[in-house]
């Protein structure tokens, strides 16, 4: 009876180990938030704000548009994009790069 009950113990505080273990392997990717992939298709509510998303580990390079308060990661080289930040230059709302 008592080895049965130390091998539940062992169980159970392995499957305690093998969960914080996972859950902290997972959390750094809660934590970083960036564009994994853009769009080409152009923003049609107004733009307010943007800057520039450098590439670095899973993240691309992008120019991220806020509408709305919402974000949005588009394509740098998309056609619409250059004129976009054009325009929000000319209105005195510099993109940040």
């Amino acid at each position: 009876m008592h080895l049965s009950l130390t091998l539940s113990q062992s169980a159970c505080l392995i499957c305690v180990a093998m969960l914080l273990i996972t859950h902290a392997a997972c959390e750094p990717m809660k934590l970083h938030s960036c564009c994994e992939r853009t769009s080409s298709y152009p923003i049609t509510t107004p733009i307010t704000k943007c800057r520039l998303q450098r590439p670095s580990q899973h993240c691309v390079k992008a120019v991220i548009f806020t509408s709305n308060g919402n974000h949005f990661c588009t394509y740098p080289k998309a056609p619409w994009v250059a004129a976009k930040v054009k325009e929000l230059r000319k209105k005195g709302n510099p993109c940040t790069f």
